[in-house]
């Protein structure tokens, strides 16, 4: 029924897209409208215009599987935490995000170091690091894209941050009176 009354409203509808009207206006301005204008002239329109888009021909990569290191991602960061962040607490492991634009490449893995060491025990495919052992200070991250031999394709700058203690909300000694 629903299909029936869509027809039929559509089809009342049709008499009025049916004239279109243009004219120049003294300014020289062209106007269309569906509504007859003083001076205007009625025209047919023939149908929408359209685009086609010509069809882009399909190209081949040269490079061989060997060539893997030309490759260049357009981003390969650490997206969290931010460059001189200061976190607070040690009891939680840390969670480091990374982020390689385009998407890691099929033979690609990353290795994240922090302070120069290694952080998994082999390169991984993983967005989101959660590492222990973090402790109060000042710490480097950096994250490096490798293939499938461990050989590096590309690293991110070094991300600095800081890790703080939780501040301990135990009274305060108060002072003594003379």
């Amino acid at each position: 029924m629903r299909t029936l009354l869509t027809f039929v409203i559509l089809a009342l509808a049709l008499p009025a897209f049916a004239s279109t009207y243009r004219w120049v206006d003294e300014d020289g301005v062209v106007h269309y409208s569906d509504k007859p204008h003083e001076g205007a002239e009625q025209i047919e329109l023939t149908g929408a215009q359209g685009y086609t888009p010509v069809p882009v021909p399909q190209t081949r990569s040269t490079r061989s599987a060997g060539d893997a290191e030309a490759f260049q991602y357009d981003s390969v960061e650490i997206v969290s935490p931010y460059e001189e962040e200061v976190l607070f607490g040690t009891e939680e492991p840390l969670s480091l995000q990374v982020v390689t634009v385009p998407a890691l490449r099929p033979n690609h893995f990353l290795r994240l170091t922090i302070d120069g060491k290694n952080v998994t025990d082999k390169p991984v495919r993983n967005r989101s690091f959660q590492v222990e052992g973090v402790f109060r200070g000042t710490h480097s991250a950096q994250l490096t894209v490798v293939d499938e031999n461990g050989s590096t394709i590309q690293q991110s700058s070094a991300r600095t941050f800081h890790v703080r203690q939780n501040i301990a909300n135990a009274p305060r000694p108060q002072p003594r009176s003379p």
